[in-house]
């Protein structure tokens, strides 16, 4: 039972140590510079959407013809940015679930190993600090 136990203790740090190396790290770590950057982007075509409208005269048959088109682009921005957003924190929400699965696992399972290892010392009749 020992053996076992002791194998599944090294296949879970060693699972946690992969772990580490996952994609999953670089796509968490890109997620916050590429939000950075949407946001940076979102800003700068108000900005020009703004202008657009400061510079194009109120009465003009151009600002008739892409105001429409210019609102549903806009329109259409703000709801791919509010669902990237629930996708990025469901994402990083299932990112750090795995994460602490992975610690408490290893951790359980290490407790699990000395308790077994203690049951078995007493059982042959060694002192627990021979063990």
């Amino acid at each position: 039972m020992v053996k076992s136990m002791e194998a599944a203790v090294m296949y879970w740090k060693s699972m946690q140590d992969q772990y580490k190396d996952w994609e999953l790290n670089s796509v968490a770590s890109e997620l916050a510079s590429r939000q950075e950057e949407s946001e940076h982007s979102h800003k700068h075509l108000v900005e020009l959407s703004r202008e657009f409208k400061r510079n194009v005269p109120e009465v003009s048959l151009v600002r008739e013809m892409v105001a429409p088109v210019l609102k549903s682009f806009q329109a259409q921005v703000v709801a791919l940015n509010k669902r990237s957003k629930e996708a990025e924190s469901a994402f990083l929400g299932i990112y750090k679930h795995i994460y602490k699965f992975f610690v408490l696992s290893v951790t359980v399972l290490h407790q699990q190993l000395q308790l077994e290892t203690l049951k078995c010392c007493q059982t042959n009749g060694f002192s627990v600090v021979k063990c």
